[in-house]
């Protein structure tokens, strides 16, 4: 376990150097336990940012909540668990990340990050691995 914990604040550590040098696009991806929604919520303190979970069942309540995020100068959005998202809302906020810094989140690497359009806007892609304690 010793190894993992550094691990962790190194991949920490690389996103906040994206998140201050750029604009950004990043996303990370593991099974359930590896950590992932810890991070974003360390991010989201860090930055003082909404931390969001929400499973969006309509592109407009997604486009609402970006809209109102960027009006009221928030320059990041942390969304977990978008692997629940549809093709719609995940072009929805690629497009978005072009006035907008997100870090994203799912519990696999999603086969539409394969796609030049959104291979082209990543700025960065994690994967993080489940903590044993064996």
């Amino acid at each position: 376990m010793s190894k993992i914990i550094p691990f962790r604040e190194e991949i920490f550590h690389q996103i906040n150097q994206i998140l201050e040098s750029q604009k950004a696009f990043i996303f990370l991806w593991g099974k359930s336990g590896s950590g992932k929604s810890v991070l974003l919520q360390r991010l989201a303190k860090k930055y003082n940012v909404d931390f969001i979970n929400e499973n969006f069942k309509d592109q407009s309540f997604l486009k609402e909540k970006i809209e109102f995020l960027i009006s009221q100068g928030q320059s990041l959005i942390i969304l977990d668990e978008v692997g629940m998202y549809d093709y719609a809302m995940l072009e929805s906020i690629r497009i978005y990340s072009d006035s907008i810094s997100f870090v994203l989140s799912s519990h696999k690497k999603l086969i539409i990050l394969k796609k030049e359009h959104f291979k082209s806007r990543l700025s960065a892609c994690f994967k993080l691995k489940n903590i044993s304690l064996l």
